[in-house]
């Protein structure tokens, strides 16, 4: 048998070094600022042409304070809902792999812990179901689920929501930041982490 082992999952680990900069913050920003400008386009543009006025959009609650029917409301919301899908899983998942627009624009890159690429399923699960619905404050686009569970429920959730998002994502981060292992929520969930581009493992 070969001396030179295989590596394991273990020893990739020890190889890969999360990206704690400012850039990852920054790009996290900037995903927090296009996901909610892009996604929210749609509803925007509905909202001006049925109010019929210079007034903006500031909540999606104002399509049925102008009379927009709860039905109506809840079709906008699933579509900024999937819209938000793209954003964040599809971008990342086909057109740049491993990155959403921020972390391209950042030259910042997710890949798992043994730095190989992440799958369909890990992208759905990190960017859209874990960053939206538990780490809510971390996405403007969080926001759309919240309103189509008060609007389908007629049960104002935002407080309870607001309550539980900020404690998860004051969580995560010090996690991120200040633990030994700089894994986020959404990195310990998935097994991945954020490395700069071109500091991934290979897998030669």
């Amino acid at each position: 048998m070969s001396k030179r082992k295989k590596k394991t999952n273990t020893e990739f680990r020890k190889e890969i070094i999360p990206n704690i900069t400012n850039q990852r913050i920054f790009a996290a920003i900037t995903d927090w600022i296009l996901g909610g400008i892009i996604c929210s386009l749609p509803a925007v543009l509905f909202f001006c042409m049925i109010s019929k006025s210079d007034q903006y959009l500031t909540s999606f609650y104002n399509f049925q304070a102008i009379g927009v029917s709860r039905l109506t409301t809840v079709i906008i919301l699933i579509i900024s809902i999937l819209l938000t899908f793209g954003y964040y899983v599809v971008i990342p998942w086909k057109i740049y792999p491993g990155q959403t627009l921020g972390k391209h624009f950042f030259h910042l890159k997710i890949v798992h812990l043994n730095g190989t690429p992440l799958t369909f399923k890990d992208y759905f699960l990190r960017e859209f179901i874990i960053l939206n619905l538990i780490e809510g404050s971390a996405t403007y686009t969080s926001n759309y689920f919240r309103v189509l569970i008060t609007t389908l429920s007629n049960i104002n959730v935002d407080g309870y929501f607001s309550i539980f998002w900020n404690i998860a994502t004051l969580a995560s981060i010090f996690l991120l930041f200040w633990k030994p292992r700089h894994l986020a929520i959404h990195d310990y969930l998935t097994h991945s982490t954020v490395v700069s581009v071109g500091k991934e493992l290979q897998n030669a």
